[in-house]
């Protein structure tokens, strides 16, 4: 039995990467290599209103920043979370 989880976000959302203009590596048609050979990206989160599962995120803010050595849609990535430190063990 698949389990199902309940997100309800509203809020400010940034992404960014190295490479140039466009990340090459979800291209729909054909996927390409990443501008550099490898990807660097930043995704950043505000949360002004939200939950999981029932569990309030408002006014939460984190930060995921990730490595992949070649495509991203390739299975070998480093990542790391950063969480605002408001926010409690639940959350």
């Amino acid at each position: 039995m698949a389990v199902t989880h309940q997100w309800h976000l509203k809020g400010e959302y940034l992404e960014n990467c190295n490479c140039e203009v466009l990340c090459p590596c979800v291209i729909p048609v054909s996927p390409q290599l990443p501008t550099d050979g490898h990807c660097d990206m930043a995704l950043a989160f505000n949360i002004d209103k939200g939950d999981f599962d029932g569990v309030s995120l408002g006014g939460l803010s984190s930060v995921v920043v990730m490595y992949t050595p070649g495509n991203m849609t390739n299975a070998d990535w480093t990542t790391a979370l950063y969480v605002n430190e408001r926010a409690t063990q639940e959350q």
